[in-house]
């Protein structure tokens, strides 16, 4: 990957950082914690942001805030399965 593709990555997951930050803030997390948060690139270009380890409660604020801003998936049979998370093969 070359410079110029592997720093408008960076920019890209900068920017995430930044509204993760905040959107953590508003939620009153303690900032020891949401400067945690940080970009990550990968080799490939890839633009991630790293959130670290959150405790449970700061985890279950993330997930009500998501769920207050996002329509509720259906319930029952047409639930979308819940899949495990499994790291990418390096």
């Amino acid at each position: 990957m070359d410079t110029q593709a592997w720093r408008a990555s960076l920019d890209a997951a900068e920017a995430a950082v930044r509204a993760m930050r905040t959107a953590l803030a508003d939620l009153g997390v303690p900032e020891e914690t949401w400067r945690q948060v940080a970009p990550v690139v990968t080799r490939g270009g890839g633009a991630y942001v790293s959130l670290g380890a959150p405790s449970a409660e700061i985890t279950e604020q993330i997930a009500e805030a998501l769920r207050t801003a996002a329509p509720h998936p259906p319930a029952g049979d047409d639930a979308a399965p819940v899949r495990a998370f499994r790291r990418p093969a390096s």
